[in-house]
């Protein structure tokens, strides 16, 4: 099975849109570009983080980001 890639961003939009997709029962796999010794020497801030649903979920949570880019 293969997960289905919502969106891309920086930690605070990547971690309140998996706030609002886990508040809908959607499970979510939040992934860092660089990975955590990056995250630990340089911060979050220069990272990105890429965030997955299950396909059942696509529709939903798709329409959730949408709302929520607005």
């Amino acid at each position: 099975m293969d997960l289905i890639l919502i969106k891309k961003g920086n930690y605070t939009d990547i971690s309140l849109l998996k706030g609002i997709l886990e508040n809908n029962q959607i499970k979510t796999l939040v992934k860092a570009e660089k990975g955590e010794g990056f995250v630990m020497r340089a911060g979050n801030l220069l990272e990105e983080y890429s965030l997955y649903v299950h396909p059942d979920d696509e529709t939903t949570a798709r329409e959730l980001a949408e709302i929520y880019a607005e």
